[in-house]
């Protein structure tokens, strides 16, 4: 058999199949947390989705929708974007030293049955 005729080259081959099945696998299960369009899809349960991507929906409009009659559920999500200033601070006390290019997101899903 060819298993017997070069066994370090057999070995280093079964090596390489099983470190590439890991890296597969390992970069699998990352890519699925990243994937976070998946849970926002299945979050819109409802007939509608109302969206105002510049300056956000008024707690009064929302305080309608949930008042109205034909609305049985409401859920909300929010997103606050801090940028630094021109001394790298961010307007929100928080423990992550961001580099110089970066800003500090918030994100938070209010869900009312």
């Amino acid at each position: 058999m060819n298993l017997k005729w070069n066994r370090g080259r057999t070995v280093i081959t079964i090596l390489l199949m099983v470190m590439s099945i890991t890296v597969f696998v390992a970069l699998q299960s990352f890519s699925s947390l990243l994937d976070t369009s998946r849970d926002v899809q299945q979050m819109y349960k409802g007939d509608y989705a109302v969206t105002n991507e510049t300056a956000g929906i008024p707690p009064e409009a929302v305080a309608q929708l949930e008042d109205h009659e034909s609305v049985a559920g409401l859920a909300a999500t929010k997103l606050k974007y801090y940028e630094q200033d021109e001394e790298g601070n961010v307007p929100i006390e928080q423990d992550i030293d961001l580099k110089p290019s970066e800003n500090f997101q918030i994100a938070a899903v209010d869900e009312a049955a």
